[in-house]
């Protein structure tokens, strides 16, 4: 505010206003002047609580877009950690992209194959060992398994071989049949 003492009204309205102003605020007695000097100073701190208030928007509005970016109970992954698979529903195997492209070409001309795509996301992606393993209790070869070492699954795959009396592991197969 410049010079106080050198204000300029226009219209009744204006002046009533500023009476109900000092009268709402216990200024009775007071000088014009100091009538508009407080509502000038209480203009002043409502502005500054406007912008403060502005401002906990805005970082609730932020906030608030980041959390429905991503909901409660979900993660962003990034779409290279997502692999797709097909299922060749008459061979009834799973291929990679590369696989199923090598049985796809033997379509007959005019035939129409119907293929299962799934995409799974990675969670985890290692190189497992699988090998046939010896069931000690039933004397017999079980179904393949899965080793994290190498070195474990050859040892597992020696062990099941010499169960066989050294015989290819086929002809025991067939022979078990």
């Amino acid at each position: 505010m410049e010079n106080p003492n050198k204000i300029e009204i226009e219209g009744l309205k204006t002046i009533h206003k500023l009476c109900n102003f000092g009268a709402e605020h216990d200024m009775e007695g007071c000088s014009f002047t100091e009538i508009v000097e407080r509502m000038f100073s209480k203009i002043e701190k409502m502005k500054a609580q406007v912008d403060t208030l502005d401002e906990m928007l805005l970082n609730q509005g932020k906030a608030l877009a980041k959390a429905q970016a991503v909901p409660e109970g979900f993660v962003l992954v990034e779409k290279k950690n997502t692999e797709d698979w097909y299922l060749d529903d008459f061979e009834g195997m799973y291929w990679d992209h590369d696989g199923i492209d090598g049985s796809l070409c033997e379509l007959e001309i005019g035939q129409v194959q119907a293929v299962e795509h799934k995409e799974y996301l990675i969670t985890e992606s290692n190189t497992l060992y699988a090998t046939k393993t010896w069931d000690d209790a039933n004397d017999q070869v079980d179904c393949w398994q899965f080793f994290k070492i190498q070195e474990e699954a050859e040892k597992a795959a020696a062990y099941c071989k010499t169960k066989f009396n050294d015989e290819p592991i086929e002809a025991q197969e067939q022979s078990n049949d």
